[in-house]
């Protein structure tokens, strides 16, 4: 009688380690819903979105706060989907575009996840700075007097 008894325990322990290994697996595998992406594609994934952001941190060298307002009801947490912040966001969006648009015509760059650490990207201009320290001005008169001096001889 003993014998069984440690038998169905063991196989209890064993499925009950199963079950949870298995339901741990399942809640890996949920969508998460993002609200208020309106660049980046709907159907990102976690790991494909977190590396994103954490790659424009380090292009800008800025914290998730220098985009993100604060949660007005989860005091210490960021609220990623609110557009409330001193346009950091709205700015953003457009060089995302901006760069995606570059990508696309000059490096055929796709709509793909991983297609954001394309030939121009946030670190091209930024260099790991808030504000960019390419001086676009000074790029595009070296290429006009370049022009110049091609269509000259």
């Amino acid at each position: 009688m003993f014998r069984y008894k440690k038998t169905i325990t063991i196989c209890c322990l064993f499925f009950s380690l199963f079950s949870i290994s298995m339901y741990a697996q399942l809640l890996q595998r949920v969508e998460v819903k993002y609200t208020n992406l309106q660049v980046l594609p709907k159907n990102i994934s976690k790991e494909a979105l977190d590396k994103q952001m954490d790659f424009y941190c380090v292009s800008l060298n800025v914290k998730c706060a220098y985009c993100h307002a604060p949660s007005l009801t989860s005091p210490g947490k960021l609220d990623f989907a609110a557009d409330s912040l001193a346009g950091h966001k709205e700015d953003g969006r457009r060089m995302l575009k901006l760069t995606q648009e570059i990508n696309a015509k000059y490096f055929g760059a796709t709509e793909r996840e991983d297609d954001f650490l394309k030939a121009i990207n946030c670190y091209s201009c930024h260099r790991g700075e808030e504000y960019p320290t390419v001086d676009v001005s000074e790029l595009m008169k070296k290429n006009a007097i370049n022009s110049l001096m091609k269509s000259k001889q």
